[in-house]
């Protein structure tokens, strides 16, 4: 993990780290359910995903998944 220590300000950014780390393990995860075609609990964990970061790969899988 990088440096948990804001070089400007001193912030600590651990748990803001953690979250993005999250969101990224939950979307890869959701992935390989796509590829299972378990699409309810890929919906889960991607919504999962972006309630701790909004990011666009998410946000495309989601809307893949709708237009199906």
């Amino acid at each position: 993990m990088p440096d948990a220590q804001c070089g400007r300000c001193g912030a600590d950014l651990t748990l803001s780290l953690q979250a993005e780390t999250e969101a990224v393990r939950l979307t890869k995860k959701a992935l390989c359910h796509i590829e299972e075609d378990d699409i309810h609990n890929a919906e889960k964990l991607l919504n999962r995903a972006l309630a701790l970061k909004n990011d666009p790969l998410p946000q495309a899988l989601l809307v893949f998944i709708k237009r199906r």
